[in-house]
């Protein structure tokens, strides 16, 4: 598995992924991936081995990190599967954890006028000012450019006029 691994990240991910999601797919192998399976001959993996790896991930990371997980080894695993180096993929019958909706706690009245009293001034206020009217996460305010405001007609828009 360790070999196998090694070469699909070297062949296949580095060839169709960002440098950036690709450091991403190593880094998760190399500390989860490999300590558990990587002695494991590929031909001999199976569904078991697999679902045991990510009941012991789920013991300290998040279930998102464990799906991560999940998508990278079934992403290898199909492309060996594609280039005849096994029959079948060992981590498509294995379901990936499921993920707990958080509750979304909206702030309350008071709070976001507080929040505005202490930016008040601040070369940040628009930011919070336009995030607690609109209901924007943090990003899609910084997306936000002078293309996207339309003074003529005082309107805020998410694709420019």
């Amino acid at each position: 598995m360790e070999a196998w691994l090694d070469t699909y990240l070297r062949e296949v991910a580095a060839t169709r992924v960002r440098p950036v999601t690709l450091d991403g797919y190593r880094q998760l192998i190399r500390l989860h991936v490999t300590p558990e399976l990587g002695r494991h001959r590929l031909d001999q993996l199976r569904p078991q081995q697999v679902a045991a790896l990510y009941r012991k991930l789920g013991t300290t990371l998040s279930p998102s990190s464990v799906r991560r997980v999940h998508a990278v080894l079934r992403r290898a695993l199909t492309v060996a599967v594609r280039w005849g180096l096994i029959a079948t993929n060992p981590a498509l019958m294995v379901d990936a954890p499921s993920m707990r909706r958080a509750d979304i706690v909206p702030s309350t009245v008071s709070k976001a006028r507080k929040l505005l009293d202490v930016a008040s001034g601040d070369r940040h206020e628009a930011r919070w000012l336009i995030a607690l009217t609109l209901g924007l996460r943090p990003r899609e305010v910084l997306g936000l450019g002078w293309q996207h405001v339309d003074t003529e007609r005082r309107l805020l828009t998410s694709t420019a006029p």
